[in-house]
């Protein structure tokens, strides 16, 4: 674990990069919280990752201001989700 002032909080890791701790949430509960308020909120998860609804139904996090996956479009949250709307893949 990190020593120092920022010991237990949690960054961001690109896919190309290193991690990202300039804006790191204090501790994983408040990183948690912000990835579930997206969905009814919208917004993105660290300034940067955004959730959307593909068009086949699964849910879908991409850059920011992405407009669609495969050539089909996406749908920004914040997301009217209704119980059998969207898929998820375990």
């Amino acid at each position: 674990m990190r020593q120092g002032p920022r010991q237990g909080g949690s960054g961001m890791m690109h896919h190309d990069r290193g991690g990202v701790f300039e804006d790191a949430w204090p501790c994983p509960a408040a990183c948690l919280e912000e990835v579930a308020d997206v969905p009814e909120s919208g917004g993105a998860v660290g300034g940067c990752r955004a959730l959307f609804l593909a068009a086949d139904g699964e849910l879908w996090w991409d850059a920011e201001g992405a407009e669609e996956v495969d050539g089909e479009p996406l749908t920004p949250a914040p997301l009217r989700l209704r119980p059998g709307m969207w898929t998820a893949r375990v």
